[in-house]
C-alpha cells in the first residue's frame, strides 16, 4: 500500500504533465514579480504563493531532471544521424571551414557596413572597425583556402600560417588605434542602447566558443587549426574591450574619467601583449617546424 500511495504522489503531485509544470512556472513567476513590485511581501496571500512557487520549483526541478536527459538524447541521435553534422561535430577540419566561411562572410559585412557608416557620419571609428573587419576578412580567408588543400605539402601549410601569424601584428596597430579612440575621443562611440546587452551576449558567446575551441583542438597538430583559433580568440578580446568602452560610456557617468581612461588603456594593454605573444609564439613554432621539414 505505501508502494501504491508512493508511485500516486510521484505521478500525480511531482511529475504533473509537461504543459501543467510550465503553466505552473509561469504563474509563479508572475505572482512573485507582482508581490515584490508591489510591496506585498506580508500579506496573507503572498504567503500562499510563496508555497505556492516552492511547490512550482519542486515540480520543475523533477521535470528537468527526467526531460533534459531524454532531450538530449534526442538531439543527439538527430545529429549523429544526419552525415553532415555528424561530420561537424566529429571532424574538426571541417568544422573550421564551416566556421571559417561563417566569420568570412560576417567580417565582410561588417566591413562593408563600417565603411558607409564612415562616409555617412564622418567619424574614424567606422574607418578603423572597418579596417579591423578588413585584416580579420583577409587572414580568414588565406585559412580558409589552406584547409580545401589536405593534399597540398606540409611546407605550404606552415608557411601560410607563419605568414598569418605575421600579419595578426598588424591587428595590434588597429588595436591601439582603438585605444587612443576610446581615451581622447569617446564622445564619438555613441550611445548603444538595449543593443548593448545584443553586444554583451555575443561578445561572452564568442569568448566562451574561442576557449572551448582551443582547448578541445588542442591535440591537433595542424599549425593552421592552431591560427584559426587564435585569430578567433584574438577578436573575442578586441570585441570584449568595445564592450568594456560601451558599458563605460553609458553606466559609467559617476566614474571619474581617469578612471575610465585607466581602465580602458589597462585592458587595451593586456590584449595587446596578449596578441603580441601570440603571434611571436606561433612565428617562431611554425619556423622551427619549417626547418624540420626541409631537413627531412
Amino acid at each position: 500500500m505505501s508502494a501504491r500511495l508512493f508511485r500516486i504522489l510521484w505521478t500525480k503531485l511531482l511529475s504533473p504533465p509537461l504543459w501543467l509544470t510550465c503553466i505552473f512556472a509561469l504563474v509563479s513567476a508572475v505572482s512573485l514579480f507582482q508581490i515584490f513590485s508591489g510591496g506585498l511581501e506580508n500579506s496573507p496571500a503572498a504567503y500562499a504563493m510563496y508555497a505556492f512557487s516552492f511547490y512550482s520549483l519542486l515540480v520543475l526541478s523533477f521535470a528537468v531532471v527526467i526531460y533534459v536527459p531524454r532531450l538530449y538524447s534526442a538531439m543527439r541521435n538527430t545529429v549523429y544521424d544526419n552525415s553532415y553534422t555528424r561530420q561537424y561535430i566529429t571532424d574538426a577540419v571541417f568544422k573550421t571551414q564551416i566556421n571559417l566561411a561563417g566569420s568570412v562572410i560576417l567580417d565582410v559585412s561588417y566591413a562593408g557596413v563600417n565603411v558607409l557608416l564612415a562616409v555617412f557620419y564622418q567619424t574614424n571609428w567606422f574607418t578603423i572597425f572597418a579596417g579591423y573587419y578588413a585584416v580579420l576578412s583577409f587572414l580568414r580567408v588565406l585559412l580558409f583556402q589552406n584547409l580545401f588543400r589536405r593534399k597540398e605539402h606540409p611546407l605550404h601549410g606552415l608557411k601560410r600560417a607563419r605568414f598569418c601569424s605575421g600579419i595578426l601584428l598588424t591587428v595590434n596597430l588597429v588595436l591601439s588605434a582603438l585605444v587612443l579612440m576610446m581615451l581622447y575621443r569617446p564622445h564619438e562611440f555613441g550611445d548603444m542602447g538595449v543593443l548593448i546587452y545584443v553586444a554583451a551576449l555575443y561578445t561572452f558567446s564568442a569568448l566562451a566558443v574561442s576557449l572551448t575551441g582551443l582547448i578541445r583542438f588542442r591535440k591537433y597538430t595542424s599549425p593552421v587549426l592552431s591560427v584559426s583559433r587564435m585569430i578567433s580568440l584574438t577578436a573575442a578580446l578586441v570585441s570584449l574591450l568595445i564592450l568594456e568602452t560601451a558599458m563605460l560610456s553609458q553606466f559609467g557617468g559617476d566614474m571619474p574619467l581617469s578612471t575610465q581612461n585607466i581602465l580602458i588603456a589597462a585592458t587595451g594593454a593586456g590584449i595587446s601583449i596578449f596578441i603580441i605573444v601570440t603571434a611571436l609564439y606561433m612565428i617562431i613554432r611554425t619556423t622551427q617546424k619549417i626547418n624540420r621539414v626541409k631537413e627531412s
